[in-house]
């Protein structure tokens, strides 16, 4: 039987006897080698030979050489991505513009949204501002009302207080006895039964001593009168018969001045001196105005007047001493009950420091808690919140307690200051409209007399806006703008390169002064001194103010002497008493405020 040939067909193998049949029907083979025929499988050494539906078999047992088997790698999802081009469709394109429309809108929402919350803040903020304003202006003005209310009421015991002194000067000087007693027993009931006997003590002798403004005391008017009796009852109450008033005249001299024989006689039975001169230095005995009135001066033996300003003198002692026994034993009470709420208030303070402890304590067991639950952790953080809000409230009430304890040792201590005391740390009162003679020209010269600054004591207020407004280097002692150590040490620098005055304004602040020190030794150490002795008028003190930065005008040849002449220093205080280790340091001006 003859091989079947093989027709080749497009490039493919097809037996003669299938050659007919449709391309469906046919079988693909692989291509073979020209070389070499590929059997398409082996078994034993016999071929098979695939031809249409029928097999042939060779049993020749030789074996054609096997081909090299090569391994190929499938191609990866990484390959077909690069052999593959990305192709942009319409449907992409819009996705992406609905995307983008999208984003927008989301955006352009949530700025409206972030814009309204930050609109709802900053309307809260300002109403919380308006609220908070509006309860400090309030708080303010309640402090304004109370403190008119306290000046007004000054004022107004001022005014009672200048009427019964001249009633006591006019009873005086008619001899009116049962008038004087009248005012002293109106004296009396100003004061409450409950109130100190010290303090009635002072109020009565305050009026025995009161003073014209000629500084005339009753007893000088009731000798100027010659009323025997009025002497004697002024005597018992405690004034003193050595008193000076106009031109240094004493109560002695008036009445030898007159010619009252009797009450010349009065007076040196009761202490007066009658070696005391006045001021156009003349004694008793030479302005005397008869013989009589001249004899007795002549003939009074002055030991026995020595005998008896010793006893007058021991007099005022025991009186002194015993105000000053019963003032301290009423502070002593005080005092107790400041300690007493020092105590507490130093109690409340460890607690509210162990409240913060124990609070940032169960913080940092919560930050390191492990296996908890956080519930737990954070219930111990409330509870200690709460405890912490509680020792808060604890502290400022006794905080509260303590200072209004504080307050009522000044009201007391306040209570006791006696005219006479604060007239002694005065060196001149003035009315407002005398203050620019006196403070800035210094018509007379008594401030550069003195050798000390001027140190004005004003409670209400006019002299702090008389020199606010003129041509002055003014510092605030509790504004932090003026206090830094550039802002005094150029309204220092300058007032001495202009010859301008430097005002510092101590409100009505008491411990001002140390705070002062201290900022002014920021500038150098010992400023405040050199200032309070004038050594800073000196070229090698004021050279320490200048500074590399400072301007041509600050050369140490631009001081002129008739510009530090013009330096001047002025301390302002609204304090009726000013601190008495201030005072001391300057030459005390005090504002008069007038008596309707």
């Amino acid at each position: 039987m003859p091989p079947k040939q093989v027709v080749k067909t497009g490039g493919k193998k097809v037996s003669s006897s299938n050659a007919a049949k449709p391309p469906a029907a046919t079988k693909q083979v692989a291509p073979r080698k020209p070389q070499s025929c590929t059997p398409s499988k082996t078994r034993g050494g016999a071929t098979l030979t695939v031809g249409g539906k029928g097999v042939s078999k060779s049993t020749s047992k030789a074996t054609a050489p096997k081909a090299k088997e090569v391994k190929t790698k499938s191609p990866t999802a990484k390959d077909e991505k690069k052999d593959v081009k990305k192709i942009w469709s319409k449907e992409d394109e819009m996705a992406k513009r609905i995307q983008t429309f999208y984003r927008r809108y989301r955006s352009k929402k949530l700025k409206l949204e972030l814009k309204r919350k930050e609109e709802e803040y900053n309307n809260l903020m300002d109403k919380l501002q308006r609220e908070a304003y509006i309860e400090m202006v309030k708080l303010e003005q309640e402090r304004a009302e109370k403190e008119r209310q306290r000046e007004e009421e000054r004022r107004r015991r001022e005014r009672e207080e200048a009427k019964r002194a001249k009633r006591m000067l006019e009873a005086a000087f008619d001899g009116e006895d049962r008038e004087i007693r009248a005012i002293l027993d109106e004296v009396l009931r100003l004061h409450d039964p409950s109130s100190p006997p010290a303090l009635v003590a002072r109020a009565t002798h305050k009026m025995v001593e009161c003073r014209d403004p000629h500084g005339n005391t009753p007893l000088s008017e009731a000798g100027a009168g010659g009323h025997c009796s009025t002497v004697q009852l002024l005597v018992e109450l405690g004034a003193d018969p050595n008193s000076k008033g106009q031109y240094g005249r004493t109560p002695l001299y008036r009445a030898a001045f007159g010619g009252y024989l009797e009450a010349v006689k009065m007076f040196l039975q009761n202490g007066a001196d009658p070696r005391m001169v006045a001021d156009d230095g003349a004694t008793p005995m030479q302005v005397a105005a008869n013989v009589e009135v001249e004899q007795v001066l002549k003939e009074w033996d002055v030991s026995t007047t020595e005998q008896l300003l010793v006893v007058v003198e021991q007099k005022r002692l025991r009186r002194v001493e015993e105000e000053n026994r019963l003032r301290d034993q009423e502070e002593g009470e005080i005092k107790n009950l400041i300690d007493q709420a020092e105590k507490e208030n130093s109690a409340m303070q460890k607690q509210l420091r162990k409240a913060h402890e124990e609070l940032n304590k169960r913080i940092s067991e919560h930050d390191e808690a492990i296996g908890v639950k956080p519930e737990v952790t954070l219930q111990a953080i409330h509870d200690a919140e709460d405890f912490l809000e509680q020792s808060k409230v604890s502290a400022d009430r006794a905080n509260q307690k303590l200072q209004e304890v504080k307050m009522k040792l000044r009201m007391k201590r306040s209570e006791y200051c006696q005219e006479e005391e604060k007239a002694d740390m005065c060196d001149a009162t003035i009315n407002i409209k005398e203050l620019d003679d006196v403070l800035l020209k210094d018509i007379g010269g008594k401030i550069k007399a003195s050798g000390k600054w001027p140190m004005i004591v004003d409670p209400g207020k006019r002299a702090q806006l008389f020199l606010r407004y003129r041509d002055t280097n003014y510092l605030t002692a509790c504004d932090p703008r003026h206090m830094t150590s550039e802002s005094v040490r150029m309204a220092i620098l300058g007032a001495l390169r202009y010859g301008k005055f430097v005002v510092i304004d101590l409100l009505d602040i008491e411990d001002m002064w140390t705070v002062i020190t201290q900022k002014f030794d920021d500038v150098y150490p010992g400023l405040l001194l050199d200032i309070m002795k004038k050594n800073i008028l000196n070229e090698d003190r004021y050279i320490k103010l200048m500074r590399p930065g400072d301007s041509e005008d600050y050369l140490p040849k631009n001081f002129v002497t008739s510009h530090l002449d013009g330096f001047g220093f002025v301390v302002l205080s609204q304090l009726f008493t000013p601190p008495p280790d201030v005072a001391q340091l300057c030459y005390i001006i005090r504002i008069h405020i007038p008596v309707a």
